[in-house]
């Protein structure tokens, strides 16, 4: 799945993961993300995937085009703040069927766009 949203200047790409279909639980899916440095200095969006309770996990996997070393490689929540040109590259693996919501948004007062991933 790809999600554009060039009014807001943000890019994400999954890999093995959608949100109209189901995915499988256990099974890794690569979440790349993109700032444009059309995005004025001053702002910042932060992506993060979330349960009703709680931020979901990833890993780390490149920033800024590099590879990250494996001592930076650990499981945190997934939870990212980003300025303008930042790119990122994760590992999510999704553990409990269910639904888990992507939200994009900015961290000031703007705008928020929240996406419904389905496990099973």
């Amino acid at each position: 799945m790809l999600i554009l949203i060039s009014r807001l200047f943000a890019l994400l790409s999954f890999a093995g993961l959608a949100s109209t279909a189901p995915h499988s639980g256990g099974v890794p899916a690569r979440i790349s993300t993109t700032s444009a440095e059309a995005i004025a200095a001053n702002w910042r969006v932060l992506f993060s995937i979330l349960s009703d309770s709680s931020f979901a996990s990833w890993r780390p996997i490149a920033v800024d085009g590099a590879d990250l070393p494996a001592s930076q490689r650990m499981l945190r929540s997934a939870s990212l703040l980003t300025g303008p040109g930042m790119t990122a590259d994760f590992e999510f693996t999704p553990i409990t069927a269910g639904d888990l919501r992507l939200e994009i948004k900015t961290m000031l007062a703007g705008w928020i766009i929240p996406v419904t991933l389905r496990v099973r």
